[in-house]
């Protein structure tokens, strides 16, 4: 890549190809409020055809980078993951091909306002520039995020770092790659977020980091707690002071009322400032890229001949030490008896064993261990079953891969023909019906009232029907409104024990249940299921478990 002119700055983000409205919409921006600027996007999946960036931007594919073992880091890793795995790469990378002396790192899904001229000052002064997430305790109000949340996730957000060209940054480049080679996983039990808990240590380990406390920066849903935003000419302020960029982290244009999907604690009010800059966000993201906004494949989704890889498989392989793995080539092809799929699916211990992608998945299912302790021994025929059923479900893995008699057969990537339909999202089915003793004073009509206002809080409309006619019990709670018997939505979740499924289902008529996706939420109390409930499971498309003591009855089933 040959620059035209000699810049002193360059601002850059990563993405894969479904995040491509996203980074022209930050790109044109950054360009707008930036000047003596590059600004380079990076996307590890490749450009599809046809797809163009405007003048000013550059665009890298991993190739560009010249990274050692990328087939590596694309299988091991999702595609979060991956993305922020190489971002050590890609900064050092514009250091020494730009010929730079300063680089900004931004997410993706972040939008600039005003030139960032508090950010560059600061950076003169020092090496490493971060932004805490939080400037501001967090209320202790039992919402999400909580301060809890944060110390999980790091001090700082890695939405955003900027380093200036010196031997420490360099030094910090290199540290911090080596970590991400093999540790830029989403394991918060083991102390690891992605790129973004190694960072907690740069204050102590190198010296010239700075934190940049400003409150017109990084404006985002874990620190709009503290921060008030009012309308302005053509712009937002935030505690009186022009917003700087703000971070859409966890934000669905397809639904511009719902801040984000990572926390419960702001409502978005129509008319408000925060509205209006959502409803802007998501008109830009749509003039950007009206075709390809969030829909595009990701490339490291499937092996070579589709078969989709799981999560289990990635962490299978991401177990291994590296001489193992390179021991099998390319993760991502199949065929051969030496291919890392194949070794995966064959048993270890003859017809009596488990393949590792089993072993693996008993690993990753923390249900699975609970419900079946003896796996490898008599309960390994219940395990199989539950790994070919819910297990295949939850993991998103063909079922195949959990059967015997397949471990030493080639697995097609043509899907199996489903016994039930998938899941409908929100965006399809526009709502939810509850089920239930609405207005009963017992703990299952508090269950399905709980849900009523959990899905209210999150902007989902309901139908609401209430069973309290059917209970002998006292049924004057007056808490929810709307009553009224509607079930206009394609999904029913019905707070009824299995005991009395019949019971309502007469009740509703054949067309209550009939071309609808059926959730059961039961209660019991009994150390097994009752064999005369479980024709029960024929009604329902999916059973949700309100505790371990129900989870682990309904596993081996």
């Amino acid at each position: 890549m040959a620059p035209s002119e000699r810049k002193t700055r360059a601002g850059c983000t990563i993405i894969a190809r479904n995040y491509l409205a996203q980074a022209k919409v930050l790109a044109k921006s950054y360009l707008e409020h930036v000047s003596d600027s590059h600004f380079v996007v990076l996307v590890v999946d490749g450009v599809p055809a046809g797809v163009e960036f405007s003048a000013g931007i550059t665009v890298l594919s991993p190739e560009d980078l010249d990274l050692p073992d990328f087939a590596d880091l694309a299988f091991k890793y999702d595609v979060t993951e991956l993305c922020t795995a190489v971002k050590p790469a890609l900064m050092s990378f514009l250091f020494q091909h730009l010929d730079v002396q300063e680089v900004a790192y931004f997410d993706p899904d972040i939008t600039i306002f005003r030139p960032l001229d508090e950010m560059w000052a600061l950076l003169r002064e020092s090496t490493i520039l971060l932004i805490p997430h939080l400037l501001d305790p967090i209320p202790l109000d039992g919402k999400r995020p909580s301060e809890q949340d944060i110390l999980s996730a790091g001090a700082y957000n890695l939405g955003f770092i900027a380093l200036r060209a010196s031997t420490e940054s360099s030094r910090l480049l290199e540290w911090w790659a080596e970590r991400l080679r093999e540790h830029c996983r989403i394991d918060v039990p083991n102390g690891l977020f992605v790129d973004q808990k190694w960072l907690d240590l740069a204050p102590s380990l190198f010296s010239g980091t700075t934190i940049l406390r400003d409150d017109t920066y990084d404006v985002a849903y874990w620190n709009l707690h503290s921060r008030r935003l009012d309308h302005a000419v053509n712009t937002i302020l935030v505690n009186g002071r022009p917003l700087a960029f703000f971070h859409f982290s966890g934000f669905d244009p397809a639904s511009s009322r719902i801040l984000s999907k990572h926390q419960n604690r702001l409502v978005v009010s129509d008319g408000s400032p925060l509205a209006w800059l959502l409803d802007e966000y998501a008109d830009a993201l749509r003039r950007a890229e009206p075709a390809l906004s969030r829909s595009g494949p990701y490339r490291y989704a499937t092996f070579d001949d589709g078969l989709a890889i799981s999560w289990p498989h990635r962490r299978l392989y991401g177990s291994l030490q590296p001489a193992q793995r390179r021991e099998f080539g390319d993760p991502f092809k199949t065929a051969g008896s030496t291919s890392f799929f194949n070794w995966s699916c064959r048993s270890g211990q003859g017809d009596a064993g488990l393949s590792p992608f089993l072993e693996r998945l008993l690993v990753e299912a923390a249900d699975a261990r609970q419900a079946f302790p003896d796996a490898r021994g008599r309960q390994r025929k219940a395990f199989l079953t539950w790994a070919q059923t819910y297990g295949a479900q939850a993991f998103g893995y063909d079922p195949r891969l959990a059967d015997p008699t397949a471990w030493n057969h080639p697995v097609s990537a043509t899907p199996l023909p489903q016994e039930r339909p998938q899941a409908p999202s929100l965006a399809d089915v526009g709502g939810v019906n509850v089920l239930g003793y609405l207005t009963n004073e017992t703990g299952i009509g508090a269950v399905a009232r709980g849900f009523v206002g959990a899905l209210r809080t999150m902007g989902v409309p309901v139908g609401l029907t209430d069973f309290a006619e059917l209970s002998p019990n006292r049924s004057l709670d007056a808490t929810l409104d709307g009553i009224d018997g509607s079930r206009p939505y394609a999904v029913n979740l019905v707070c009824v024990n299995a005991d009395q499924h019949f019971v309502v289902k007469s009740h509703l008529g054949e067309e209550g249940f009939e071309n609808h996706y059926n959730i059961g939420v039961w209660f019991w109390e009994v150390p097994s299921f009752p064999d005369e409930w479980l024709d029960r499971f024929a009604e329902y498309d999916e059973i949700w478990a309100p505790s371990r003591f129900i989870a682990d009855t309904l596993a081996p089933l």
